[in-house]
């Protein structure tokens, strides 16, 4: 992709004039193609290939000559914090669009994708979660903990329940969310997945939201949104929530697996009641080793782009490798 759809973006320290630029308008095919490539850079540079500091997404919002700029009550120290983070910021939406990209490398198509990202060293988790403690610092509406213990979200709660965090697309804290992200989603969900006792790859997941719960007009709407997704049917919530939609070719070999087994052992490893593919599996692993190869089999064939990774899924969710875990 060559240099030359690589965009610079100017910001106004004004709310008014910022919230009123062409952020909110469709993504044009080049500055996607530009953010996508910003965000290759971006994840290169978080696992050692390159330097962060070189990557430009956004302009700083302090003029050239370092003055603040006119009407501004910040001081050029604030003014200098304050551009430092929607910097980082816009390295995390230049990221969240290469995610994006490798997504739809894979097939995938839909508003609604969750992510399972093989993390090798923990580095883009650590690169969100340090955005995370430097953003909250400065006001609690950039960023802040989604605790699922603390019901701040139902996503992955059993695989990651308490290093959950949010982060809005927001770049002055009394401006509202922009709509930067993907299918115009303001919000980015992250959270490193842990299982607990047993050996496994370095996960994070990351999931793109329409909404916040930051500012309570933001936090309304989420929770409207969450409502209405316990109102709908359980078919139509695997539907919306790709990560528990266990595709029929799996399902259908795990019933005829578990269907060898003794009634007896079947109540004993409680085959009847996976929660995901990894529970699936884990049960199939405790039954014999032949079901659980078979199985393991069956998930490779389906899918063909996370093969060493598969038996590690909640369902449908999209898994990209970004770097090879050493866990695995």
């Amino acid at each position: 992709m060559r240099k030359s759809f690589i965009f610079v973006f100017l910001i106004c320290f004004s709310t008014t004039s910022f919230a009123a630029m062409s952020y909110k308008k469709k993504m044009t095919t080049p500055l996607e193609e530009s953010l996508v490539y910003k965000g290759s850079r971006v994840v290169n540079a978080i696992y050692g290939k390159g330097n962060l500091t070189d990557i430009k997404v956004l302009p700083l919002l302090v003029s050239e000559n370092g003055k603040k700029k006119r009407g501004s009550k910040k001081t050029e120290k604030e003014i200098e914090v304050s551009a430092a983070r929607q910097e980082y910021l816009a390295k995390i939406v230049a990221v969240v669009w290469y995610i994006h990209k490798k997504g739809q490398e894979q097939g995938v198509k839909g508003s609604s994708v969750s992510y399972k990202i093989v993390d090798g060293g923990q580095k883009l988790y650590q690169f969100l979660r340090k955005y995370v403690q430097v953003a909250s610092k400065q006001s609690k509406y950039f960023a802040y903990d989604r605790s699922p213990k603390k019901n701040k979200s139902s996503h992955y709660k059993e695989e990651s329940p308490a290093s959950q965090f949010g982060i809005d697309i927001r770049f002055e804290a009394k401006m509202k969310s922009i709509a930067l992200l993907p299918h115009k989603k303001k919000h980015v969900l992250f959270g490193k997945i842990v299982f607990l006792g047993e050996k496994h790859p370095e996960l994070v997941f990351v999931k793109f939201e329409e909404y916040g719960i930051a500012a309570f007009s933001e936090k309304v709407n989420h929770g409207v949104s969450f409502f209405k997704s316990l109102t709908r049917s359980k078919k139509s919530q695997a539907k919306k929530r790709i990560e528990k939609v266990i595709i029929p070719v799996v399902a259908k070999k795990y019933l005829e697996l578990i269907n060898k087994a003794s009634k007896e052992k079947i109540e004993e490893l409680s085959l009847d009641k996976p929660r995901s593919i990894k529970t699936m599996a884990d049960a199939l692993k405790k039954l014999s080793k032949g079901a659980f190869k078979e199985f393991i089999k069956t998930l490779k064939s389906q899918y063909k782009h996370d093969k060493e990774y598969a038996r590690w899924r909640s369902g449908n969710e999209v898994i990209i490798e970004f770097a090879k875990s050493k866990s695995s």
